[in-house]
């Protein structure tokens, strides 16, 4: 079965277990493979790679950094856990990113 989403990769190149939001992907300038980093052997897409990289990085980059920097400057309020889910992926991020707001 393929996947639908592309794979979210750190700095280094390396697969991480996750998988880039919806909300992220369509709000991408450019379109993202989900075929790269999937271990492929006839697919080799080194422009894809670079392309999915520089998303992973401006996600984490810039815009976690947005959002914290919104809750921090209190534009924005969380009152609940849903509020908080809502939140994030609104801003194209996965959970497992809130421990890097601290």
């Amino acid at each position: 079965m393929s996947r639908l989403w592309p794979i979210y990769v750190e700095k280094n190149l390396e697969r991480n277990k996750g998988f880039l939001r919806p909300e992220y992907v369509i709000s991408w300038s450019r379109p993202l493979s989900n075929a790269v980093f999937q271990n492929i052997a006839f697919r080799t897409d080194e422009e894809g790679e670079l392309e999915l990289a520089d998303a992973c990085k401006t996600l984490k980059d810039d815009r976690i950094s947005e959002l914290s920097k919104r809750l921090d400057d209190s534009e924005i309020i969380l009152i609940d856990s849903y509020g908080i889910a809502t939140v994030f992926h609104e801003y194209g991020i996965n959970l497992r990113f809130m421990g890097t707001l601290a």
